[in-house]
């Protein structure tokens, strides 16, 4: 029996309404905007992030705006502060008393208390007040004495008593402090040889209308040649 040969005949369907067209072209259709979403999505996600690098950029720009501007305020405040403390203390030092010692006048007489080997000194020291105001509180101390050469580098000044506290110098103002010592002949025979000094040497202290405690510092020797005293290189002092 020969072979049989079969077609089938199916009839033919307009490409608009085959089934299979519509679901390649959505399936198409889908995968574009598909990829327009994802390529939107990234282009919106590179401008995000050069928005927040901006951001960030403007926020460091700000942050080291505001360090400037907090270091600007600060050295602003320091050398307002500084002003003030300079014209305060200008204004202290201009309106301040100075104590200062002016001379120192001596007498003596021999014998001393009756005693032919004893020679008695007396030492008045004059201090000025060259300031503008009142030196308040003064307390003066001072002490005669002979040394073996040279001046000791620490001298021990005589402590406050009842005797030190003097009433306020007025500005343009002397006070006398005076001091008497009994020394042995054979002392000042010693120091009018040179081989001793007859020194007085004494402080001051007292206080300003600022509430400030101020020291004056003295140190005389008996010049014999001149019969005269003379301040020493140091010991000398104003604060």
């Amino acid at each position: 029996m020969p072979p049989v040969h079969v077609e089938l005949i199916t009839p033919h369907v307009i490409w608009y309404l085959d089934w299979n067209f519509w679901v390649s072209f959505c399936t198409f259709a889908l995968a574009v905007t598909t990829g327009y979403y994802a390529w939107e999505t990234r282009r919106l996600r590179q401008g995000n992030d050069r928005a927040l690098e901006t951001t960030r950029a403007a926020l460091r720009q700000q942050t080291e705006d505001t360090k400037r501007s907090l270091e600007l305020a600060e050295m602003n405040a320091k050398a307002a502060a500084e002003g003030a403390s300079a014209t305060k203390q200008l204004t202290e030092i201009g309106q301040r008393p100075w104590v200062g010692h002016k001379e120192a006048n001596y007498a003596f007489s021999s014998p001393a208390m009756g005693d032919p080997r004893m020679v008695n000194y007396r030492v008045e020291c004059v201090l000025f007040n060259s300031g503008l105001s009142p030196a308040l509180e003064l307390r003066v101390g001072q002490q005669l004495q002979i040394f073996d050469k040279p001046i000791p580098d620490i001298l021990d000044y005589p402590v406050f008593g009842p005797e030190s506290s003097r009433a306020p110098l007025l500005p343009n103002e002397t006070s006398i402090t005076r001091c008497e010592e009994g020394f042995r002949a054979t002392e000042i025979d010693a120091v009018n040889a040179g081989n001793k000094v007859l020194c007085i040497f004494g402080r001051a202290l007292y206080a300003d209308c600022f509430k400030q405690e101020h020291e004056t510092k003295w140190c005389l020797v008996l010049n014999t040649r001149l019969q005269a005293f003379g301040y020493t290189n140091n010991h000398n002092s104003l604060t």
